[in-house]
């Protein structure tokens, strides 16, 4: 697949984290190693309440980071991410005109080839009506003989880490899916809008997840998603060239993480405008 140049777009990254500050430290850590992040803006949005956290975030310097300090007192776990993953979309793709964002929670290591991956991704498929974003991770083991391959799946947003595109953002804003984040995660309420397409899963993961002290996220460290993701993880150990290819192979993830095939899209088109009606009129009624 033919690599492009991207060295005139505004590019960014956005972490949010609340009180994991050696989490987070890695995670960053992890980002500036990926191949191509001196063109990229960090924003970090963050509660000011929080103050270890809010004291190393305060102190970096360099002009990367866009730093976003939020109070959440008054709210909740869930609300709190929710909003606070919400308000950095807004400011990356309606200030910055981002193209496209990678968030990243504070409890993740990404690969030296995600940006890459990212990119080379985005490029192929950003004029297709049905592209939604990317999913950076995969439970299927490691081999470096599949290291490019990529499939498209019909499935939402992976809140660990994920892309979506500005087309994406522009069409949830427009149909007002975010109503309800008291209640509902930010990738429940896209879910179904995320079904009327496709995203693009990597064979191979391009992070691992230490978020076992998460809200979200199985308790024990050795659970097989952790260990799982871990013995899939590409790493930090470049390689010359890497050729990104679509391919056909199995993809353990969730029951309805399907193969992406264009014949069911009027199904869940419809399944989508109902999905999204009758949740408008609960929330409506309550």
């Amino acid at each position: 697949m033919q690599q492009y140049e991207y060295s005139t777009m505004v590019k960014a990254f956005l972490i949010t984290t609340y009180n994991r500050v050696e989490n987070l430290k890695e995670s960053l850590a992890a980002i500036r190693k990926c191949q191509g992040s001196e063109n990229y803006l960090i924003i970090i949005v963050y509660h000011c309440e929080v103050s270890e956290t809010a004291e190393f975030i305060e102190s970096l310097t360099d002009k990367c980071y866009i730093k976003i300090p939020i109070n959440g007192l008054k709210r909740s776990g869930l609300e709190n991410m929710n909003r606070n993953r919400i308000l950095g979309w807004s400011y990356a793709f309606d200030f910055l005109q981002c193209a496209f964002v990678i968030a990243v929670e504070d409890d993740i290591t990404l690969s030296w080839d995600a940006i890459l991956f990212a990119e080379t991704i985005h490029s192929a498929f950003k004029l297709d009506r049905r592209f939604r974003g990317i999913n950076f991770g995969s439970k299927e083991p490691f081999n470096r003989f599949v290291l490019g391959h990529y499939r498209k799946y019909r499935y939402g947003i992976s809140g660990q880490a994920s892309l979506i595109t500005s087309r994406t953002w522009q069409e949830v804003c427009a149909k007002k899916l975010f109503t309800n984040v008291k209640k509902r995660g930010v990738d429940s309420m896209m879910e179904q809008y995320f079904k009327t397409g496709f995203v693009i899963v990597p064979r191979l993961s391009r992070y691992i997840d230490k978020g076992w002290n998460g809200t979200h996220a199985p308790k024990n460290k050795n659970d097989d998603y952790f260990i799982d993701i871990k013995k899939s993880w590409v790493g930090f150990r470049e390689v010359p060239e890497v050729i990104f290819e679509e391919k056909n192979f199995s993809y353990r993830w969730r029951l309805d993480c399907l193969p992406y095939e264009k014949n069911f899209n009027i199904y869940y088109d419809l399944k989508f405008l109902y999905k999204n009606l009758t949740h408008k009129f609960l929330d409506f009624i309550k």
